[in-house]
């Protein structure tokens, strides 16, 4: 089974997705860190987030690979708190603009849940990496609570957040391939008002209609 979730960054998609395969057993597959985790190899070996040559070059020798709930880079695990910072955040998703970039890491999304069955969150999950997925869902919410959700986990200042919530926002929304977009069988829930365990619970109940 698959329960494909997407969002706008800070809608809670990450800590319901961690929840959910706990609760069920399911594999907890963030598409968000693969596309983190490509991002900070290419800024680890200089290159340009302009270049097409360099963006090219990185798809060539930039391999990706999953172990256990680990990301491998080469082989070589990463700390997940390498892939979350503001450069790559943002390197991130001025990458996955790049087609090639994101048919790249589809393609490695789609192998890795070979015989499992998965929770999946990020920004095209519904509509363009698992389209059949048996539950979709989008999870929303107003840029104030969801800047102010990142300024308290990271402590960092929540007006420079919301402007660079925003501007990803604005990019998600616009990309020619793979954009954020609310597919029609997905059923939306709006977070700003709720807590995580009644966003929790209201997906629980829907995973376990499924099953």
């Amino acid at each position: 089974m698959i329960v494909a979730i997407d969002g706008p960054a800070g809608s809670g998609k990450s800590t319901i997705a961690k929840l959910i395969s706990e609760k069920f057993g399911f594999f907890n597959l963030n598409s968000g860190e693969f596309y983190r985790a490509f991002a900070y190899e290419h800024l680890q070996k200089g290159r340009s987030l302009e270049s097409k040559s360099d963006i090219d070059e990185s798809l060539k020798d930039i391999v990706l690979s999953l172990n256990g709930d680990d990301i491998l880079i080469s082989g070589k695990k990463v700390e997940k708190i390498l892939l979350h910072t503001k450069d790559v955040d943002n390197a991130s998703s001025i990458l996955s603009v790049e087609i090639p970039v994101r048919m790249r890491v589809n393609e490695l999304l789609r192998e890795s849940i070979k015989g499992r069955n998965i929770v999946c969150e990020g920004r095209d999950i519904t509509s363009v990496v698992f389209p059949n997925a048996e539950l979709k869902i989008y999870l929303d919410a107003n840029l104030e609570e969801r800047a102010k959700r990142r300024a308290t986990e990271r402590g960092e200042n929540q007006g420079e957040i919301a402007l660079s919530l925003k501007e990803r926002d604005d990019r998600d929304i616009n990309k020619t391939f793979g954009g954020l977009k609310k597919v029609e069988d997905a059923t939306v829930i709006d977070t700003t008002y709720l807590t995580i365990n009644e966003v929790f619970n209201k997906i629980s109940t829907m995973v376990e209609m499924c099953l």
